[in-house]
C-alpha cells in the first residue's frame, strides 16, 4: 500500500517548486534586460553598444592615453588610443620618459582597473584608426545609467595630459579644459618646466 507524503516532504517539494520559479523568472527578466533583439537558442545576448556606443572591457593600460580592450561580442585585445589627449611618454623605447609621464600612467591604471566595463565612442572628424592600427575612442566610465565621467576629459582637468591638437569633434572643449588646468598649475602643468 502506497505511503501518503508525510508533511515534511510535501514542505520540501513545494520550497523547491517555488525556487523552481524564482529561477525561470530570473532568466526571463535576463534575457528580456540584456538581450540585443537576437534570441539565439534561447541564450542571453548582452547588448554590444547602447546608442551608438561601444561597450568594452579593460584588459590593461599601456600608459597615460593609450589602453588595450576587448569589445563586448569579440574575443580579441585591441589597442585603443584616447582621442584628443596627449599624455607625457611613459613606455615608448625609442624616448625618454617625459615629465609627468609615470603620473599619467598611474592615474590613468587607478581609473581603469583591469576587467572594468567602459563605453567607447568612435569620432567621425578622426578615422576608425590611426597609423598604428590603434583605434581612436573617446572612453567614457560605465553606469547603468549610461557613460559616466568622460575619461579623455578627466586627464585634461586634472593636468595628466595636454589637448592634442588634430581636429576632433571636441576640440573647443579639450582646449578649454587644457588651459583651466594649466592657469590652475595642477598635474604636469605645475610639476614639468615649460
Amino acid at each position: 500500500m502506497p505511503r501518503k507524503p508525510s508533511r515534511p516532504s510535501t514542505a520540501l517539494w513545494l520550497g523547491a517548486a517555488a525556487v523552481a520559479l524564482v529561477i525561470v523568472a530570473l532568466a526571463s527578466f535576463a534575457s528580456a534586460s540584456f538581450s540585443d533583439g537576437s534570441r539565439g537558442g534561447g541564450h542571453v545576448v548582452l547588448a554590444t553598444n547602447v546608442d551608438g556606443l561601444e561597450i568594452a572591457t579593460v584588459d590593461r593600460v599601456v600608459d597615460g592615453d593609450t589602453i588595450v580592450v576587448t569589445r563586448r561580442g569579440s574575443s580579441n585585445s585591441e589597442t585603443v588610443r584616447l582621442v584628443g589627449v596627449d599624455a607625457p611618454e611613459s613606455v615608448d623605447p625609442d624616448r625618454p620618459v617625459g615629465c609627468f609621464g609615470p603620473e599619467a600612467s598611474g592615474f590613468l591604471t587607478e581609473l581603469l582597473t583591469d576587467g572594468m566595463t567602459v563605453y567607447l565612442e568612435a569620432d567621425p572628424a578622426q578615422g576608425d584608426t590611426d597609423r598604428y592600427g590603434r583605434l581612436l575612442r573617446y572612453i567614457y566610465e560605465f553606469t547603468a545609467d549610461g557613460p559616466g565621467e568622460s575619461v579623455n576629459l578627466l586627464l585634461l582637468r586634472d593636468g595628466y595630459a595636454e589637448a592634442y591638437r588634430g581636429g576632433h569633434q571636441r576640440q573647443s572643449e579639450y582646449d578649454d579644459a587644457e588651459r583651466e588646468a594649466e592657469a590652475a598649475g595642477v598635474g604636469l602643468w605645475g610639476a614639468c618646466a615649460r
